[in-house]
């Protein structure tokens, strides 16, 4: 059984969270209103940002350390390792990057060339942690997830990651306009 040892009240479940096993997976705890009322909240912030109201968040157990998006299932999920090791506002830089990442499957207009000598995989990751910022509003949070080292692509260092936001300000971010057919206009990431 895996333990939310957190110290921040936030992050720690406030009834027992069912425990769920998928097929060749670690094991996850959805995350309610009921098990994780702070966490959730959050969540459907960002999810309602990102017109993805449809995701649902899970932590993912076994000691997982990462986090990443199914997106045939529509979830988002988020390691062990990372719920206890961070602060709310970090988790939420996690997550904020991981919409990053559906909104670029969305809408592949805003995957742009952070760096012209990366692939598009490493562009991609660089854009999702710029659209995460967006997202969550929080610079300071960012870096900090940055640097803690929770979401990490080996391919691409904590320096390179930071170095990409470090010049990137708030009149970058795109405006996401929302309606009820959930279309949205981005200004491209291109800087």
């Amino acid at each position: 059984m895996d333990e939310f040892t957190n110290s921040d009240p936030r992050l720690r479940p406030a009834s027992p969270p069912k425990a769920n096993r998928q097929p060749n997976g670690p094991v996850e705890y959805p995350v309610t209103p009921e098990t994780f009322p702070e966490l959730d909240r959050a969540f459907r912030e960002l999810a309602h940002k990102a017109n993805a109201d449809e995701y649902h968040l899970v932590i993912l157990g076994d000691n997982f350390g990462g986090a990443g998006t199914d997106f045939s299932r529509k979830v988002i999920g988020i390691g062990i390792r990372v719920i206890n090791s961070g602060t709310l506002e970090e988790v939420q830089g996690t997550l904020g990057h991981e919409f990053g990442h559906e909104l670029i499957r969305r809408y592949p207009e805003l995957q742009s060339t952070v760096r012209a000598d990366k692939t598009d995989q490493q562009n991609e990751e660089l854009t999702a942690d710029r659209i995460g910022v967006c997202l969550t509003g929080d610079w300071q949070s960012a870096i900090a997830e940055l640097a803690s080292g929770t979401s990490i692509d080996p391919a691409l260092s904590v320096e390179e990651r930071i170095e990409s936001l470090s010049f990137f300000k708030p009149s970058d971010c795109p405006v996401m306009k929302s309606d009820q057919s959930k279309t949205a206009t981005f200004p491209s990431f291109n800087r």
